[in-house]
């Protein structure tokens, strides 16, 4: 970011300076000190919008990094039966769409019908900004003790944060025992 200013800076001088320098029409240098001011003033606008949507770039380019390790953090609270915990570090965007208890429930099915998971394959992912806000969606094929399931997570991700917003698990073994 530094380098983005100081090569706006060394611009800005260099225009000024063209600017400020009297050439043989005296109207001809008034045209090129004020084309100079419009070349500065175009390309101050272009290097603050750079300059402000440079953090949005930065969740995007590492939304995935730093959301995978909520995932294993939520199987390992899910293996320890933490499962308030899950809820309670989730968006609130989460909190809004379902209540606790139907969670804990969910998450207790989880682990009585399908057992500790055994093994995590990633496959699928997917992140995106829209309106400064990165959201990222990691899909998992999953292996527990007793059976198999398509795991879905959903995070918003704000700089070395990640929030769950979503979770889906699909898993025809859990259905039918």
């Amino acid at each position: 970011m530094l380098h983005l200013v100081l090569a706006a800076q060394i611009m800005e001088n260099d225009m000024k300076t063209a600017a400020s320098k009297k050439h043989p029409n005296d109207h001809a240098g008034s045209r090129i000190a004020c084309f100079a001011r419009a070349v500065i003033k175009t390309n101050s606008i272009f290097l603050m919008a750079a300059v402000l949507l440079l953090p949005a770039c930065s969740d995007t380019i590492n939304g995935k990094a730093v959301a995978e390790p909520e995932v294993v953090k939520f199987h390992d609270q899910l293996k320890a039966h933490e499962y308030e915990s899950i809820y309670e570090s989730s968006s609130p965007e989460f909190k809004s769409a379902i209540q606790k208890d139907k969670v804990v429930a969910l998450f207790s099915a989880i682990d009585r019908k399908l057992g500790p998971l055994q093994e995590i394959k990633q496959v699928n992912w997917n992140v995106s900004t829209y309106n400064l806000k990165t959201t990222v969606v990691l899909a998992y094929q999953s292996r527990f003790q007793d059976g198999e399931a398509t795991e879905t997570f959903t995070f918003s991700v704000n700089g070395e944060r990640a929030q769950l917003i979503a979770y889906n698990i699909s898993s025809l073994d859990m259905l039918i025992k």
